[in-house]
């Protein structure tokens, strides 16, 4: 077999050396210099098969390429090495050439499987044992290295965070305090280590250069071998990272959320301003990182260059050319706007601030501002100036400087505050209540005939329903602790002009009554009066037979017969007898079962909404709450399943397609067996 397989490939080769002639050189030339200069000649190099494949078609070989590219790989590794086809070129006899170089290539797969078998041998036992000792030795010698590094890393952090309070702070005002974010080699570290304080007791720089060493091997980044803030606390550039995204949820960019909280472009904002934006964002959980990052001096101020650079510069930008254009604006209008508004508006925060604060100590120390309003000064319509205002902040105990702040703040008329004034919602809400009042009666005065008991005012019991009746959606027990005295609202808290006009209509109405009674004595003194006229007195046979005439009794009046028609008899024109039957629906005791089909609405909000995830909230809306498609179609399915069985629809399937292909194989099978009986009658084979 082999010495057939080298006369095949020794005339394969004398073919093809025929037609290659000088191209053979050539190539060998372009893929030592391809290969570059590690490779020897001596191992040869690879010859790229598309090269190899040019070179044939440029001498226009008349033969197989791949066969000839086969010939010429007996390794079958898939190219041809140029030491192959160097041999095969220097020998002049293509019969010496060809053995030589297959033995050379046998030769070499011996010493490769020599080498495989010398791998997998098992060495002797001391040899083994001592090579195990040497990589036990090895192994705990590096986890000891290991372990020295990590608790070196460990200590440095420790004392860092016990100096500085957190390592970011100790990041920028002792390792990284010129912001280059990063710590290059070790005589930055050694600079880093000696402000932090990290100096050795003894030593000097030979032993601080050997901690910095020692410090930079263990904290160093494995891709970029130098030190960042990532090594030492990874928490707080990913807080930083998450405070980005989250300014880009909530305003879209965070170039608009910089202009949001720097309203004078001058790329810097305060620390209580850059903690309302953490809070805007839904930021909270890493306040205290950001801050000890951005700020580690406490100067109350926040360069927000250290976020972002360009984003800031950007920002700065774009807020200085809105603030020139609104002032020009301004000048030419007149007219408090835009930026100076916005100032004044921050001017007064503080203010607001003190005010929130006392409101909310009242409703801690009283349950809500009416009945604060009521212990302190005693009643609730009382309107009270500036010394009123201070007794507030001296019953919870705040300064009289926040009370000055917060008494230019609230609205005046002639420096006299009331309660509607101090707390606008209960204002709010009655005039809610009177609105919803005049829609459900039509007007006060109806309202307090109907609830009237005769008293003029009415209990809490009889408010919350008249609440209930005008359907009022703001707080009741408020605006009822806001109106009451004694526990009852008077109707002429509600509406005074209201309330006299009942008291005016209830005093005539008692005048036309009492005028009535009167009417009905005087009437029936009359009648009492007549008839004691009407009886004859006894006839005395003394007196004239004139006298006694005069008395007679009066004849009883007689009253005309009222004729009345008589009633209708039979159905008459209206057939009013004739009353259509009432159909009434049979009582049941149970409800019938429908399943309704409906789109998931209460998974709506499940997203966050906002202009940076429109794709998500439509992708989610199509697939977790527009269900109703969905489900109306995996109904449809179910039932077809349930009326047509899956095997079933298979067997039925199998049992057509065996049908189509009877009928499309049978008239070719018919010709086969008339084919047949014809060969044997005239003893050919049939062609297959």
């Amino acid at each position: 077999g082999s010495k057939t397989c080298v006369q095949k490939s020794s005339r394969k080769f004398e073919s093809s050396r025929t037609w290659l002639g000088k191209k053979i050189i050539t190539l060998i030339q372009v893929s030592e210099v391809a290969a570059g200069p590690s490779k020897s000649k001596k191992a040869g190099a690879p010859v790229d098969n598309e090269e190899f494949y040019k070179v044939t078609d440029a001498i226009e070989y008349p033969g197989d390429p791949e066969r000839l590219l086969r010939h010429l790989d007996p390794g079958s590794v898939g190219y041809v090495n140029t030491r192959t086809l160097r041999i095969l070129n220097e020998q002049k006899s293509e019969e010496k050439a060809v053995p030589q170089f297959l033995k050379k290539y046998a030769e070499h797969r011996q010493a490769l499987l020599d080498q495989k078998i010398a791998s997998v041998v098992i060495p002797p036992a001391k040899e083994l044992l001592a090579k195990q000792d040497t990589l036990r030795e090895n192994c705990l010698e590096e986890w000891h290295t290991k372990r020295e590094a990590r608790n070196a890393k460990g200590d440095f952090i420790k004392a860092l965070t016990n100096k500085f309070g957190s390592i970011a702070k100790a990041w920028r005002l002792a390792l990284d305090p010129e912001l280059k974010y990063a710590i290059e080699n070790v005589d930055q570290l050694m600079k880093g280590l000696k402000r932090a304080g990290q100096m050795p007791p003894d030593g000097g720089e030979h032993a601080l250069r050997t901690i910095a060493e020692r410090l930079f091997q263990a904290c160093q980044s494995k891709e970029t071998e130098q030190i960042t803030l990532d090594c030492l606390d990874p928490k707080t550039p990913a807080m930083m990272e998450k405070f980005k995204d989250r300014c880009e949820e909530r305003f879209g960019s965070l170039q608009d959320a910089f202009e949001s909280v720097d309203v004078e472009g001058v790329g810097i904002v305060s620390r209580e301003d850059f903690r309302l934006l953490c809070h805007e964002v839904k930021a909270t959980d890493g306040i205290f990182r950001l801050m000890e990052f951005l700020d580690p001096k406490r100067t109350g101020e926040i360069r927000l260059s250290l976020i972002d650079g360009e984003v800031t510069e950007d920002a700065m930008l774009a807020t200085q050319t809105r603030r020139q254009m609104q002032k020009s604006q301004e000048h030419s209008a007149g007219v408090v706007a835009g930026l100076e508004q916005a100032t004044q508006e921050r001017a007064k925060r503080p203010a607001r601030r003190a005010l929130d604060q006392m409101k909310q100590q009242l409703r801690l120390k009283h349950g809500s501002l009416p009945r604060a309003w009521k212990t302190v000064h005693g009643s609730a319509i009382k309107d009270v100036g500036r010394d009123g205002r201070l007794r507030f902040f001296e019953h919870v105990g705040m300064d009289s400087r926040q009370a000055a702040l917060a008494w230019e703040l609230v609205p005046k008329i002639d420096e006299k505050l009331s309660l509607a004034q101090f707390e606008p919602r209960v204002g709010q809400d009655f005039e809610a209540l009177r609105q919803k009042i005049k829609e459900r009666y039509g007007s006060n005065i109806a309202m307090m005939n109907e609830l009237d008991d005769g008293s003029g005012s009415m209990d809490f019991q009889r408010f919350l329903e008249l609440c209930y009746e005008c359907q009022f959606r703001g707080n009741e027990r408020r605006v009822f602790e806001y109106l009451e005295e004694d526990e009852t609202i008077d109707f002429e808290r509600i509406d005074e002009k209201a309330a006299k006009e009942l008291q005016e209509q209830k005093a005539q109405a008692k005048r036309r009554e009492e005028e009535e009674r009167r009417k009905m004595r005087r009437k029936k003194a009359e009648r009492k009066a007549k008839k004691a006229k009407t009886k004859a007195p006894e006839p005395d046979p003394s007196e004239p037979e004139e006298q006694a005439s005069l008395q007679e009794e009066e004849p009883p009046k007689v009253k005309p017969e009222v004729h009345r028609p008589k009633a209708p008899t039979g159905l008459g024109h209206l057939c009013l007898a004739m009353k259509p039957p009432q159909v009434k629906l049979g009582k049941t005791s149970s409800l019938p079962s429908l399943r309704i089909v409906r789109s998931q609405w209460n998974d709506r909000h499940h997203i966050a909404d906002h202009i940076g995830n429109r794709d998500m909230n439509l992708i989610h809306v199509l697939t977790s709450v527009d269900t109703k498609e969905q489900e109306k179609c995996i109904a449809r399915v179910r039932r077809k399943i349930a009326e047509n069985p899956t095997m079933a629809w298979y067997e039925e399937q199998l049992r057509l397609e065996e049908e189509r292909n009877a009928q499309i194989w049978a008239p070719d099978s018919d010709e086969g067996e008339g084919e047949e009986e014809e060969a044997l009658e005239t003893e050919q084979p049939v062609e297959q």
